[in-house]
């Protein structure tokens, strides 16, 4: 909680930044182990599917869209962690 007093609800502020910050550590988890050959970009789908019929019982509507979230923005993050594409101009000799 930021700034709140001890044994007080987290206001909503707090729970959107917890969501965001959960979401961001979630897709360089992910990032980081296809990087490192330890996942594949076909294994994701089936990871979302299995946490949303984890949460199906229990979920909002903004927790399966933040799931879809991680699938769409995965190659995104994929892109920025492996750097900028090599131009057609740039060579090695």
């Amino acid at each position: 909680m930021t700034d709140a007093t001890p044994g007080a609800s987290p206001t909503i502020a707090d729970l959107e930044a917890r969501v965001g910050a959960l979401s961001a550590l979630i897709k360089s988890l992910l990032t980081t182990l296809m990087l490192r050959g330890l996942l594949t970009r076909p294994e994701i789908a089936p990871l979302v599917a299995e946490a949303e019929v984890l949460m199906a019982a229990t979920a909002a509507p903004a927790a399966q869209a933040e799931l879809r979230s991680v699938e769409e923005q995965l190659p995104a993050y994929l892109r920025e962690a492996v750097g900028p594409a090599p131009s057609d101009d740039e060579h090695d000799h």
